[in-house]
């Protein structure tokens, strides 16, 4: 049960992450224009979550300041954008998240929680966020139809050039007589010796 129950936790990250490649290169993809307002909404709930995710409470006064706000605008662009463009896509394929979809993630849910799921689904109605789920599986839906039909290409590593070849050896793999080198000249008061015949060239290729 435990290995199960492992095994169905790292498939799901798995997918997840996945999802999360398919969506950032479809927003790399399609850069569509988002209106600013839309913007600033996602600025102030990604804010809201980085309070959540340090434990500030509502008591902590913290203002959320230009600077801070001018760091989150990049990548709430590309959550609003991501949306629109799963959303459009959805719409265009006519996915939906009907109940059954519904009652399964929130017995997931509960499961991994240890709680009935009759209670949680009751507790998130209450408070909202059922509909929110709801939002969510029909994007993973639409993600999961994106990730079946992508075009997986395999990169192959181009060869690397041949180092370069030794004068005389690349002569010699031709066919031909390596040069041979020029005699120093002799000093001005250096006595010649006689010279003997000359040697045959040689002709080995090394």
């Amino acid at each position: 049960m435990v290995r199960r129950d492992l095994e169905a936790r790292v498939k799901l990250d798995i997918d997840e992450e996945v999802r999360k490649e398919a969506l950032a290169e479809m927003v790399k993809r399609n850069p569509i224009p988002v209106a600013a307002s839309l913007i600033e909404r996602a600025i102030d709930s990604k804010y809201q979550r980085l309070r959540q995710l340090f434990g500030m409470t509502a008591d902590d006064k913290t203002e959320l300041d230009g600077e801070l706000r001018e760091k989150l605008r990049a990548s709430a662009t590309d959550d609003v954008r991501g949306q629109l463009l799963l959303d459009a896509v959805a719409t265009q394929e006519g996915i939906e998240a009907g109940d059954e979809d519904l009652d399964d993630r929130v017995a997931r849910a509960a499961r991994s929680q240890g709680q009935a799921p009759g209670r949680m689904r009751s507790e998130m109605e209450r408070d909202g966020r059922l509909e929110s789920l709801r939002f969510q599986i029909r994007q993973d839906k639409t993600l999961d139809l994106l990730v079946q039909h992508a075009e997986v290409i395999e990169r192959v590593p181009e060869p690397e050039p041949p180092p370069a070849a030794e004068p005389a050896a690349e002569a010699a793999a031709q066919g031909e007589e390596p040069e041979a080198a020029e005699p120093d000249a002799a000093e001005p008061d250096a006595v010649e010796a006689p010279r003997g015949p000359e040697p045959a060239p040689d002709t080995d290729s090394k």
